[in-house]
């Protein structure tokens, strides 16, 4: 598992272009427990035709976006943002 999750540096920069042009984050992201984490990876492959980009939610901040409280699948607390 640990080898799945990257880092990316420019997350912020990236989460702001996003806005410029006006795509909607809940559109084209999971934010999901450990349990689910797998499903999610599933749903975006099937869906983008490319494999995710993911981040343990403890480790990224955005300055105008708050991580939903539960797992987009259960009503656990979410870990991983999928994007």
């Amino acid at each position: 598992m640990k080898n799945v999750v990257k880092y990316l540096p420019f997350v912020n920069t990236i989460y702001n272009s996003l806005f410029q042009i006006n795509i909607v984050w809940s559109d084209i992201m999971y934010v999901v427990c450990n349990d689910h984490l797998e499903i999610a990876i599933e749903e975006f492959v099937e869906t983008y035709e490319q494999s995710p980009d993911i981040y343990e939610l403890d480790q990224v901040s955005f300055t105008d976006w708050t991580s939903p409280r539960t797992c987009e699948f259960c009503d656990r607390q979410p870990k991983y943002l999928v994007v």
